[in-house]
């Protein structure tokens, strides 16, 4: 029963590791959307003159917490 329960558990081991790499990434892929988004620079007459905006300056901060939010809730599933 030892071997049988050993095996049990290694399997038990990936899958539970698969299933955090996957919902890891997807915490990743939204990090890199919004690292993309600062990089990308919104031209000065497109805001009213201002210099040094970026795309990521027109996401709300509720709407970054919320995804966040939501990536964690489903790491947790």
């Amino acid at each position: 029963m030892g071997d049988r329960s050993a095996k049990y558990f290694a399997v038990a081991t990936r899958e539970v590791v698969k299933t955090i790499s996957e919902k890891c990434q997807l915490l990743y892929e939204m990090n890199r959307v919004f690292e993309q988004l600062q990089d990308i620079a919104v031209e000065p007459t497109m805001v009213g003159g201002e210099s040094d905006k970026t795309l990521f300056d027109f996401v709300d901060a509720e709407t970054v917490q919320s995804l966040q939010q939501d990536a964690l809730e489903q790491t947790k599933e």
